[in-house]
Formats: structure tokens, C-alpha cells, sequence
């Protein structure tokens, strides 16, 4: 409650602040002569707030867009269409940023820009690809290479092919994703790029190995990866260790143990671990943790194994409780950005009226006609108004009642975890008092009992069973009778897919990289014996439908 209050505050500053901004320039604005040229100005005023406050550079470039119209200019239409798409995309409302991205597209198609309809189509082809629809995005990359060969536009091309490289790594495709990967290196080495150069090196190497999920599938893969991580150390300068580095060398190390090269895997990590903590990377720092406590319990220092995992498991702890905090607050920010979209179409709407006003009392006589034809459109607009508020109080109850379920799933998946990594180290904790010495033995005890007075794995689990049942009637029930061979943790991910949480989101309910959420769908897809082209979300939505509401 005190973070919504707070929020909603530093939104309601932020909308008066902005207001008075938007004011101010659209006086300046109105005392300028109407062309083209002045709309470019009102549009780079609007882009000047990108990156601090999209909602002034939505309402400058709404403003843009009309006078645009009313001109007929195809390059101001295409520009602030442009402008409107970024603002969008700043808010996370990746869709409506693309619709617009599309609207601007087909006017700098109209005016024969290259430059506008390569970056066009290069910020679509990435909304695309976060909103993990690689098959639509790849088109949109493929267009941006033709524009960027013709503008002989190197780095963007550079970037762009590496973008195809994860794109097809999305579609499964892992030769040609391979093939653009190589075409950004070559690029990339020509302009002496060595971050550049040693992250797309990084990138080849997980297509064989992924540290938080090994996919290796022969010794002849691992010893490519290796090879692509060492190149990919020699073009890091001493100035450049940032957080590729540290992915870098977790990378060499993660891959050296699974390869048996304990004491060379050991330097790496270290190093890893140092590089996470310098750059605060949570996910470096879990991960070298992680390795270097297998690697000393493989070397019999069990206390200094047990501490290790201590720090992972409190670090993963951490880690969950800032997600779930930030998940939160951003839901109520995205809140508040659906009611400002909502007040900034109203007062659009409301500028085009009084626009024709203006325009119909220059052009017409004032008579008695006028005068009852405009008190019958503010008696409609009123009460259009009215009926408006109504809808939008009901829909602002709705979306309350679904963040709070959307809350409650949270939390009680991120206990979900925290149990999970306590069962797993539980379990290597008894295998260490297997091989240990009575001293440790009973350390080993000790920390056995902290483990377990926190260890309540069965009965979260149920918990979070019956708050999503309530919410979806026996959802988890039926599919088990419908699919017996399906797994507990791949239950988990059907409930997350049926609340309609993407990648990223699901990645950090899991507690798994995204790469990894990608191949527990491909094998659930399988147990669910699912065609190429059928839709996995689409599915659970189709087989509740049918299984559980029926």
C-alpha cells in the first residue's frame, strides 16, 4: 500500500510537471507559422524528453501528428508517428508502440526515406523479438539490412545481424544463427569493436553451452564453446570489464568444470565472482557461487562448500524479494500509464473538437442553427463523458482485483523457489555427511536444522495449488488426468503460461535464465504433443475452456 501511495504520487508530480512543459512549448507552437519546418521543431522539442518523460513527448508529438494532418505532411505524419512509437516503447507497452512503429513505417515508405525505414524496421524486429515472436520479427530485421547495406551504415548492421543470430537461436535454427553470428563478428572486428566483437564471440558459445543449463551434446561442442569464450577474453581491455566480462569467464569456468578442469574452472570463477560483485550483476555473483561450492565440495572442503551454498541460497533469496517488489511497483506504474494514455487521448480528442470549432466559426455565419447544433454536441460530449468515468471506475476495480491476483501468485511462486533451492541443497548437504569426518558431521547437522526450519516445500506448493484453482476451478487437476506424464515443474510453468506472463517474466519467477524457460516449453510442447505451428499459451486458455469451465 505505501509503495502504491508513493508511486501514485511521484506519477501525479510528474503529470503536473509535465503538463505545465507541454503548455509552455505548445504556446511557443501556436505563435509560429504552420509548416512543415515548425512541426520538425515541435517534434525534436518532443524527442528532447526521451529517456526522462514519455508523457510530455507523447502530448508534444500528438500535438505534431494533428498539425501534420492538417497539412498533409507525409514526413512530419511519419515523424511523430516516429516519436508517439518511442514513447510507447519507453512505457513498456510494447503493442501499441509497434502499431504506431507500423503507421510511421508506411509514410516514410511514402517519401522514399531509407534511413527512417531501416531504423523502423530494426526497433520493430526488436519489440518483436522481446515480446518472443521471432518469426514475426526476422522479416522486419531482414528489411533493415537491405536499407543499411544501401547506407553503408556498419555498426547498426553490425548489430542487426547479431539480433537475426538471436532470433534464430529463438526459432531453433542453430546454423543460421551461427551464419548472422559470424557476419557480426566480421563486421564488428572491421571496426575495431572489441566489446562488440567479445559479446557476439559469447553469444556463438552459448549456442553450445549455456551456464545456468548445459546443452552440450558431444565433447567436439564443448570444446568449441571453449574455444569461441578464449577468443572472446582477447579483445576485453583492461578499461573494459563490465558485465561480458564476468559472463565470460563464468562461462569458461561453468564449462571447465562440466569438462573435469576443476583448478582451471577455479581461477575463472573467482574471477567471475569479483567482476559480478564490482558490476552488482546478481545473476554473475549466483552463478560463480554456485560453481566454486560444487568445486569444493569435490575437493573435501566441505565447510567452505556449505558456506558457498549459504551465500548462493541468500543471494538467490535477495534477488527474488527485489523481483517481486519491482514486479509489483511496475504493475502499479503500468496502472498509472493506462489512465494517463487515457487522459492524453481524451484532451487529443478534445483538441481536434475544438479545432473544427474554430474552423467552422471562421467559415460560417453565427446563427441560431450553429448555436443549437453546438449546445446538443456538448450535451452528447457531456454525457459521453460522463459514461466514460463510469467504465473507467469499473475497469479500475478490475485491474486492481488482477494485480492483487497476479500479487498473490507472485509471492507464492517465489516461495516455490526459495524451497526448491532448499531441497537441493538439503540433499547435498546429506550426500557431504556421507564421505565427512564427525567434526563436520555434526556442522553438517546444525546447518541440516537451519535448512529445515525454513523447508516448508509440500506445503506451498499446496497452497499455491488451491489459490490458482480457486482462481482457474481444478485447472492443474484436469490437465494431470489428461497428461499423467507431466511434471510438478512443468505444471508450474502451464499455471505461469495461463496467467499470461511472457518470457522475461516467467524467467524470473522460475528462477532460470530465459534460454532455459525456452527449453522447458519446447519439451512440454512435446509431452502436450503439440504441432510446429500450434500456439502453447493459446492451448492452455483452449483446454481450460473445454477440460475445466465445461
Amino acid at each position: 500500500m505505501i509503495i502504491r501511495r508513493v508511486v501514485y504520487f511521484a506519477v501525479c508530480l510528474v503529470a503536473l510537471s509535465g503538463a505545465a512543459q507541454v503548455e509552455k512549448i505548445e504556446e511557443k507552437f501556436k505563435s509560429m507559422p504552420k509548416n512543415e519546418e515548425t512541426i520538425l521543431w515541435l517534434l525534436d522539442s518532443a524527442f528532447s524528453f526521451s529517456g526522462n518523460d514519455p508523457f510530455v513527448m507523447q502530448s508534444l508529438a500528438a500535438i505534431a501528428l494533428n498539425s501534420a494532418n492538417d497539412l498533409n505532411s507525409d514526413l512530419g505524419r511519419a515523424r511523430a508517428n516516429h516519436v508517439i512509437g518511442i514513447s510507447y516503447w519507453e512505457l513498456d507497452i510494447y503493442e501499441k508502440s509497434i502499431e504506431y512503429y507500423i503507421e510511421a513505417l508506411k509514410y516514410y515508405e511514402i517519401i522514399g526515406s531509407e534511413r527512417g525505414q531501416a531504423y523502423i524496421n530494426v526497433n520493430i524486429g526488436n519489440l518483436l523479438k522481446d515480446l518472443e515472436q521471432p518469426d514475426r520479427a526476422k522479416p522486419y530485421f531482414l528489411k533493415a539490412i537491405t536499407f543499411m547495406k544501401l547506407m553503408n551504415d556498419s555498426i547498426n548492421l553490425g548489430k542487426t545481424y547479431a539480433n537475426l543470430g538471436v532470433v534464430q537461436k529463438q526459432l531453433h535454427g542453430k546454423d543460421s544463427a551461427l551464419l548472422f553470428y559470424k557476419y557480426s563478428l566480421e563486421i564488428r572486428q572491421k571496426l575495431n569493436d572489441s566489446i562488440g566483437t567479445a559479446s557476439v564471440l559469447n553469444n556463438i558459445a552459448n549456442l553450445y553451452f549455456d551456464s545456468e543449463e548445459v546443452l552440450i551434446t558431444s565433447k567436439e561442442e564443448a570444446t568449441s564453446a571453449y574455444a569461441y569464450l578464449v577468443q572472446a577474453l582477447q579483445f576485453i581491455n583492461e578499461g573494459d570489464r563490465d558485465v561480458t566480462f564476468g559472463r565470460i569467464n563464468a562461462n569458461l569456468g561453468a564449462i571447465l568444470y562440466r569438462l573435469g578442469r576443476t583448478d582451471e574452472a577455479l581461477g575463472y570463477l573467482e574471477k567471475s565472482l569479483r567482476l559480478g560483485i564490482e558490476t552488482d550483476s546478481k545473476v554473475i555473483q549466483q552463478i560463480s557461487y554456485g560453481y566454486l561450492a560444487d568445486i569444493y565440495k569435490g575437493k573435501g572442503d566441505f565447510q567452505k562448500a556449505i558456506d558457498l551454498y549459504a551465500k548462493e541460497t541468500e543471494l538467490d533469496k535477495e534477488r527474488r524479494n527485489k523481483e517481486v517488489s519491482n514486479e509489483i511497483e511496475n504493475l502499479n506504474i503500468k496502472y498509472e500509464t493506462v489512465q494517463k494514455e487515457k487522459q492524453l487521448a481524451e484532451l487529443a480528442q478534445q483538441s481536434a473538437i475544438d479545432r473544427g470549432v474554430r474552423n467552422i466559426l471562421i467559415i460560417s455565419i453565427v446563427s441560431v442553427l450553429v448555436i443549437t447544433v453546438l449546445i446538443i454536441g456538448y450535451v452528447l460530449q457531456k454525457k459521453k463523458k460522463d459514461k466514460l468515468i463510469s467504465l473507467l471506475e469499473v475497469q479500475k476495480l478490475k485491474d486492481e482485483i488482477n494485480s492483487k491476483n497476479k500479487e498473490i501468485t507472485s509471492y507464492t511462486i517465489s516461495f516455490l523457489q526459495k524451497n526448491q533451492l532448499m531441497e537441493e541443497l538439503k540433499m547435498q548437504i546429506n550426500e557431504m555427511k556421507k564421505t565427512s569426518d564427525i567434526s563436520t558431521n555434526k556442522e553438517l547437522t546444525r546447518f541440516n536444522r537451519i535448512v529445515d526450519s525454513t523447508f516448508r516445500s509440500d506445503e506451498e506448493w499446496k497452497t499455491f495449488e488451491v489459490t490458482f484453482n480457486q482462481m482457474h476451478d481444478d485447472f492443474f487437476t484436469e490437465l494431470k488426468q489428461a497428461y499423467p506424464d507431466i511434471s510438478n515443474a512443468e505444471l508450474k510453468l502451464c499455471a505461469l503460461l495461463r496467467l499470461n506472463m511472457n518470457l522475461k517474466e516467467s524467467a524470473k519467477m522460475l528462477g532460470i535464465a530465459p534460454d532455459s524457460v525456452k527449453t522447458a516449453r519446447y519439451r512440454l510442447r512435446k509431452k502436450l504433443k503439440l504441432k510446429t505451428e500450434d500456439n502453447l499459451i493459446d492451448f492452455l486458455f483452449q483446454f481450460e475452456k473445454n477440460h475445466v469451465s465445461s
